[in-house]
């Protein structure tokens, strides 16, 4: 299709948009259209008369505590008020919600015990006060709050991350995941705080890895205990890795002066994985392999278990092939 005729059926659909809507023979549309923008407006109206209920959010303002003093549990910014009344009415509510705050003056509710309970019900004839006569309050969430207090009393306590990893193939951890600050510092009642060991970071799922990556990793909760932060940076070293394998010999381990060991095989083959940053580091001299003579000559097995006495930090999934072996003690 040509580009004129394409412009001449778009012009022509134009042409006939136009003597639809504009035209005086048309007229009809554009009375639908009044009597509908009527419609409207006296279903809105009627609506704003009928009575209905609706739930406001009505904010929270605490006062401020002594230096010495501190709340460990969050608290809401707001409740939620359930309120019938005109519609007229609930939408004005809406409009000036931020009139309808209560200011909560903490150390009213401290307790003995360092810990305030406050029954939201209480509040209802302040609420009620700033709403017209019209309303009911049928229902408060939450129904009560509880606060905890402390007075400085702290811990430092290990950070213990809560992860799945999941590693792309031929791809490996070259440590374990490093995690800062590896402490944290908790405040929280006595109470409690006796009773924690460690902090927990919140479950990680982690998409299958095949590079190095950092995050920051928050941390989980705990009901009346504060933390001096709230996140946690944790780095996953992945690095390709490569399978190496060594014959090592199997020595003699407190051997008298005058003995030595003899092994069936005499060396044993030593596979482990090594990330490729390593791979030029290690050697066959890093490791070790042993049979202690106290083990031997306490023995009555005809095959010994061969001890990895000596192997580096990072490699990883180490395996001897035997692992065990025939011994016999000579003189030298």
């Amino acid at each position: 299709m040509g580009f004129k005729l394409k412009w001449t059926r778009v012009q022509y659909f134009f042409r006939k948009t136009y003597r639809l809507l504009f035209l005086n023979k048309n007229k009809e549309f554009y009375v639908f259209l009044l009597f509908l923008g009527l419609s409207i407006l006296f279903w809105f109206l009627q609506s704003t008369q009928a009575t209905s209920q609706t739930e406001l959010s009505i904010p929270l303002r605490y006062g401020k505590l002594p230096e010495n003093i501190t709340v460990t549990n969050e608290l809401p910014d707001c409740i939620k008020v359930t309120v019938r009344d005109k519609g007229s009415h609930l939408y004005n509510y809406h409009i000036h919600r931020r009139k309808l705050g209560l200011e909560l003056d903490l150390l009213r509710w401290r307790a003995d015990d360092d810990i305030g309970r406050i029954s939201l019900e209480q509040f209802k004839p302040i609420i009620f006060a700033k709403l017209k006569p019209s309303a009911q309050i049928l229902r408060i969430s939450p129904d009560s709050l509880i606060l905890y207090f402390v007075e400085k009393e702290q811990k430092d306590l290990p950070v213990k991350l809560n992860a799945q990893v999941a590693l792309s193939r031929q791809y490996m951890l070259v440590e374990e995941p490093s995690i800062q600050p590896a402490f944290v510092r908790v405040y929280a009642p006595s109470s409690i705080l006796d009773s924690l060991e460690l902090v927990e970071t919140e479950f990680l799922d982690l998409p299958v890895l095949r590079d190095s990556v950092s995050m920051d990793v928050k941390l989980k909760a705990i009901e009346g205990v504060h933390f001096d932060q709230t996140s946690v940076r944790v780095h996953f070293p992945v690095e390709e890795f490569t399978e190496v394998r060594y014959e090592i010999p199997v020595t003699g381990l407190d051997f008298p002066e005058n003995l030595l060991l003899r092994s069936f095989p005499s060396k044993v083959v030593v596979s482990f994985l090594v990330s490729k940053s390593n791979y030029q580091s290690v050697k066959a001299e890093d490791f070790q392999l042993g049979i202690s003579y106290r083990d031997l000559i306490e023995s009555n097995e005809d095959l010994q278990s061969v001890k990895l006495i000596k192997t580096p930090d990072y490699v990883q999934r180490l395996s001897l092939h035997p692992d065990k072996v025939e011994c016999l003690i000579e003189k030298k």
